[in-house]
């Protein structure tokens, strides 16, 4: 059967003062009425039951997460005692679907994306799911690169592989790290490259034995764990790695599916440049915000007014307790308040 694994233990701190520990990026509500992580679950209800969808994340976590997700059993939520990356989290993922239907079939889905169109998005899902229940291939989704982006990772498509329902399946050449942006400018040109989106999709029982072959003392203390205690006791103690390193960069069967819809990764507050509606003087804005000679401005006044005078490229950002300023160049620096703010024992703003 058809499964679905969210993602949701990340921490949020790029999106530091709107996300705290208590109160992840996940279950903010930036593009709709809904929480971020509300919206991916609504989006694949016409894949999977609720019943079937296992929402990974950790114990502050738990309660926010929970609330988001109205209708999800409380036996799907597999709390992480400690962040692991990719690699932990997703064998902990499978090995769970497995042992319930040893025929899983797990899509693993980030849960703080933006896709705006549902329906391109659950058709090339579906695409995904049919090509990985062969068994013994990994499957994942790129997407077509709108600018030389150096945030991102990218994948080179090979040869290709096929259709599924119309969509172009092709061979993984090889994955590359975030590159710098004359190295970005020659992989967009090319046409042979894809943003990593970082969403999988896997036959259960071949991603075990992946991890088997690839990490096997990762595969073997996963093994060991059987219920909450073995979880507490055994998993901090498992090395950090992404799915990436571990196994996606070291297998030789691996597919990437092209996805056009309307995909935005939200890594930083960089992001809402493209998503929130702009004012005649060209500034993202959310919220009670008023500007008067400002241009190219990302503002979030969702809990007071915000007022700007005469600045441009600025990040901006209000919440009950903290104010954010940044130059639009630096934001991805934000994560050095929350390490100056851990020193300082200022708890009540992490």
């Amino acid at each position: 059967m058809n499964w679905v694994l969210i993602m949701a233990g990340g921490a949020g701190t790029r999106f530091w003062p709107a996300s705290r520990l208590e109160r992840p990026k996940q279950v903010l509500k930036v593009n709709s009425s809904k929480p971020l992580i509300r919206e991916t679950v609504d989006r694949v209800l016409s894949v999977v039951p609720k019943n079937r969808i296992l929402v990974l994340t950790q114990k502050r976590q738990f309660s926010a997460i929970k609330k988001a997700l109205p209708g999800i059993p409380s036996k799907n939520f597999i709390i992480e005692p400690v962040g692991r990356n990719t690699a932990p989290a997703l064998g902990l993922g499978a090995l769970t679907a497995f042992r319930r239907d040893p025929q899983a079939v797990v899509a693993c889905l980030p849960s703080d994306q933006i896709i705006r169109d549902k329906n391109k998005f659950v058709k090339v899902l579906r695409t995904g799911i049919e090509t990985a229940k062969a068994g013994t291939v990994h499957v994942t989704f790129g997407i077509p690169p709108r600018s030389p982006e150096t945030g991102f990772g990218y994948i080179e498509r090979g040869a290709a592989a096929g259709k599924k329902s119309g969509i172009p399946v092709f061979n993984v050449k090889r994955f590359v790290e975030k590159p710098d942006f004359k190295t970005a400018q020659k992989y967009v040109k090319s046409g042979r490259f894809f943003w990593n989106a970082g969403i999988f999709v896997w036959n259960a029982k071949f991603l075990i034995s992946e991890l088997k072959k690839y990490q096997p003392e990762i595969y073997g203390k996963l093994q060991k764990i059987r219920n909450e205690k073995d979880l507490r006791k055994i998993y901090p103690s498992i090395a950090a790695i992404s799915i990436d390193y571990a196994v996606m960069e070291k297998a030789k069967n691996v597919r990437v599916i092209p996805g056009d819809f309307g995909w935005s990764d939200i890594g930083s507050w960089s992001a809402f440049e493209t998503i929130w509606k702009k004012d005649p003087a060209k500034n993202a804005v959310r919220g009670k915000v008023v500007t008067v000679d400002s241009t190219g401005n990302i503002v979030d006044g969702d809990s007071k007014l915000v007022a700007l005078v005469g600045v441009r490229d600025l990040v901006v950002v209000s919440t009950e307790d903290a104010i954010l300023v940044s130059r639009k160049d630096k934001v991805q620096d934000v994560r050095k308040v929350i390490d100056i703010l851990r020193k300082q024992k200022q708890e009540k703003y992490l």
